[in-house]
């Protein structure tokens, strides 16, 4: 009885998508081929030049300056997104806690395919030097991550970083949401040209929205200084230095011993690959609200720097996610299972689900047909089998929202 290893692919009306298995996706990465970011040391600005937001697109490999800030509006907070209808495994208050203003010390996530810590991703850079990266970061809405500046420019490496991709949930080599590649990002002259820890921070678009399935955080500032030295903060990221090997998925909580200026400080000394590492208070309508990214340290001390989110970091990373959201509806499918796992030649798949996201700025409503295609790879072609086609009638998807969609 002959089987193949094969690819099923959706065809949606002017969409074309793979049906998506993340056991095709394996991650390549060990300790030797991509070295932990190390974490920097502090220093003072190198210049002062005039700051504003740069972002850089993979495709054309040029960076575009973002001037007209007199057009950027006041956004209202951004709030998060879970994916599970029903809680399971550790949440914050089940770990260890920071005693005073002291953050505890690191607590192993196993359940990483849980929220909220599926929404926590290990982001992998290469740079023109040839240098191969880890840093941390987290989603912040359905396809963009906020991280650190110095994962996505560094300007001993040779500047932009040329490729990046990103792991949702990341454990031991698995990837319960499989790898995306990112697909434009950006930072600030402020940290490019200036070197000015206090806008070491970046955000990457990716080229799917698979935070549709790992969920993701919501984003605000605070202008009061006091509120980050009274109140509780989560962090959670994938240390990759000595002794941690970067596999794995760590948290820690506490109160911010200190604030100067742009950046929270915490008396506890951080690792490399936990930079980029995203900092959230859990608000009273229990929503995780990003409010700094892991930046810096001085291992003298020790301290931890994390460069603190303003009004013109929030509204800045608001507008760059409100320009690359498409303005009509954009369906796509995502979390394919079928059943059983092996179909001998000839026989029926008993069970096919996927969910699709409609990331956009439009609600959708109507009809829905998929075409579904056997393939040997991951390129449709006139050689693939047509399987067939499914009709969904009055589907109903908001802008960012998803459906799931089965047969059986």
């Amino acid at each position: 009885m002959e089987r193949h290893n094969a690819y099923l692919w959706f065809i949606f009306p002017f969409f074309v998508f793979p049906l998506y298995t993340f056991s095709q996706t394996p991650i390549e990465w060990n300790g030797v081929t991509y070295q932990p970011k190390e974490l920097p040391q502090y220093h003072p600005p190198l210049n002062n030049a005039p700051n504003f937001p740069i972002q850089y697109h993979a495709a054309s490999q040029t960076a575009e300056i973002i001037t007209d800030t007199a057009a950027i509006t006041t956004f209202e907070q951004l709030t998060g997104y879970n994916p599970l209808t029903q809680q399971s495994g550790l949440t914050e208050i089940d770990l260890p806690q920071g005693q005073g203003r002291v953050f505890s010390n690191l607590s192993l996530i196993n359940n990483t395919q849980d929220y909220p810590w599926s929404a926590n991703v290990k982001i992998f850079m290469t740079f023109p030097s040839g240098g191969n990266y880890v840093c941390s970061g987290s989603m912040i809405d359905p396809k963009h991550v906020l991280t650190a500046g110095h994962c996505v420019y560094d300007a001993a490496e040779g500047g932009w970083a040329s490729e990046i991709f990103v792991v949702p949930g990341f454990n031991d080599f698995e990837a319960p949401f499989g790898p995306r590649t990112a697909t434009n990002w950006g930072s600030w002259a402020g940290w490019t040209t200036n070197e000015d820890f206090d806008w070491d921070m970046g955000y990457i678009e990716l080229d799917q929205p698979v935070g549709a399935l790992s969920g993701w955080f919501g984003m605000h500032y605070n202008n009061s200084n006091s509120f980050y030295t009274s109140n509780t903060f989560n962090n959670a990221g994938y240390p990759s230095a000595s002794p941690y090997d970067g596999l794995f998925q760590y948290f820690w909580v506490g109160n911010y011993d200190y604030v100067i200026d742009q950046v929270l400080y915490h008396n506890n000394i951080a690792y490399g690959g936990q930079s980029g590492s995203n900092t959230y208070h859990i608000n009273s309508s229990n929503d995780r609200i990003v409010h700094s990214v892991l930046s810096h340290g001085n291992d003298a001390v020790p301290y931890t720097g994390h460069v603190r989110i303003n009004s013109t970091k929030f509204n800045d990373v608001v507008n760059f996610m409100n320009n690359h959201i498409p303005s009509t509806y954009d369906l796509t499918p995502l979390n394919t299972r079928v059943a059983p796992g092996s179909v001998a030649a000839g026989a029926y798949l008993t069970d096919l689900r996927f969910l699709v996201h409609n990331y956009s700025a439009a609600s959708f409503s109507g009809a829905v047909s998929v075409s579904v295609y056997l393939s040997t790879n991951s390129t449709i072609s006139d050689q693939d089998i047509l399987i067939g086609t499914l009709n969904f009638n009055n589907a109903n998807l908001g802008a960012k929202a998803s459906s799931n969609f089965f047969v059986s």
